[in-house]
């Protein structure tokens, strides 16, 4: 993973907390949500305030929750705006933490200069049972506070400052005048600055992925189908004993999985793709095929420092090693570069499934998570699977041999990648 880090496709746009006023401000956080602080003196957190560093210390990348359906995220610095979210529990984290930022910028600037920010991500669940349990989920609401309390001690400053404007005898209330007088010694005049952020309603739930029960995802909201549908990333998993809902396994049943996605609009053949969209996708399909026979087959140098003609050579010596339905793909892409009209050919269901994208239309949350499910299945997108299913990228990365890796990286890196890379 050195190469990887050193490229920034792994580890980057962590903000570093060097400074002893940052890290104990991390740690005052920390004690808040019940937890124990840090020993490190020097650290990296995402945009959730998550550390790798910190998970290392203590074998748990879920230090930052109270069980998978209590989540917090701590924000030390307005630096952390649009940084990655390295470890989200769902698939919309991100998005929360976004309009966090967006909507109280300003307060999160004057409150990051006093003190940490804890951000209690409460899904009105105590813990999950079964993946039946998401079905609950809603809506959201994010509950900004502060070790120091300077958020609750802004809103009650306010609070007695209105009585005392409005109230009758205000002048004459002792005990309210006592309290005005006690608040603005200990805290100054808060009346006029941004230190307060309400509590914030988030409802764009939903479709998500959720890491908990081992991965989930979670349809609720499909164009050709009113049922929800979850999905298990690993392993079967109790059915719904009322039958009100459907739970796959995306493990054991793959290509029940697919079929079930397209018929409810959420996926989209070749044939319902525009002519360019097509021709697209199954170029890449073919190219992808063609480079994972090649290096199946041994090929242990960087393809791309081959010429056409190398690489001509190195794929003829790895026909063997190509999917059956390599060749429909192939003669349906050279009829549609023959033919002004595409061809009306029946492909496999391999073939079918293999070259699936999400439908058009869809939300871009939507969108997001289906291809992180096409690339679990067929993770032969190169680009979306790192985009949309990191840790799968990685898995593969993992077992690719060192021409194979420089490969990878240089075609991502021409698609302008990390840089453009939103996680």
């Amino acid at each position: 993973m050195k190469i990887l880090q050193e490229r920034g496709f792994f580890g980057a746009g962590l903000v570093p907390v060097t400074t002893p006023l940052l890290v104990d401000r991390y740690n005052d956080c920390l004690k808040a949500i019940g937890k124990e602080p840090t020993e490190r003196k020097r650290f990296a957190i995402d945009g959730a305030g998550w550390s790798p560093q910190i998970a290392a210390e203590r074998n748990d990348p879920n230090y930052l929750c109270h069980g998978e359906a209590n989540l917090y995220a701590v924000l030390l610095t307005p630096e952390q705006k649009g940084k990655p979210v390295y470890m989200p529990m769902h698939s919309f984290d991100w998005k929360i933490l976004d309009s966090i930022h967006t909507d109280h910028r300003r307060a999160l600037h004057n409150l990051t200069g006093i003190s940490g920010v804890i951000l209690d991500i409460d899904q009105g669940i105590d813990a999950y049972h079964s993946p039946f349990d998401l079905l609950m989920l809603h809506s959201i609401v994010v509950r900004p506070s502060t070790p120091g309390h300077i958020m609750r001690k802004t809103r009650e400053q306010r609070e007695l400052v209105a009585r005392f404007r409005h109230e009758e005898d205000a002048y004459s209330n002792r005990v309210l005048v006592e309290k005005l007088v006690s608040s603005a010694r200990e805290n100054g005049d808060l009346r006029h600055q941004a230190l307060f952020i309400p509590e914030a309603p988030f409802d764009e739930v939903n479709n998500f992925y959720t890491r908990a029960m081992g991965g989930i995802f979670v349809f609720r909201s499909c164009p050709k189908r009113e049922k929800p549908i979850l999905i298990a990333e690993s392993g079967e998993m109790a059915k719904d004993p009322n039958g009100r809902h459907d739970l796959y396994s995306l493990k054991e049943e793959p290509s029940v999985v697919l079929k079930m996605l397209e018929e409810a609009g959420l996926v989209r053949r070749l044939t319902g793709l525009s002519e360019e969209d097509r021709n697209r996708r199954l170029s890449i399909v073919i190219e992808a095929l063609q480079t994972r026979a090649i290096y199946d087959s041994g090929f242990r140098e960087d393809l791309g420092t081959l010429t056409a003609a190398q690489r001509k050579g190195a794929f003829v010596s790895a026909q063997e090693f190509l999917p059956d339905y390599y060749k429909e793909l192939y003669e349906l892409k050279r009829l549609i570069d023959i033919e002004a009209r595409p061809p009306k050919l029946r492909l496999s269901t391999a073939a079918k499934e293999a070259t699936l994208v999400p439908a058009p239309g869809l939300d871009s949350l939507t969108t997001d998570i289906v291809w992180q499910l096409l690339s679990l299945i067929n993770p032969l997108d190169l680009e979306m699977t790192f985009r949309h299913s990191k840790q799968q990228f990685y898995r593969l990365y993992q077992n690719w041999g060192p021409g194979q890796r420089k490969w990878a990286i240089h075609q991502l890196e021409s698609r302008g990648l990390p840089q453009s890379d939103r996680f």
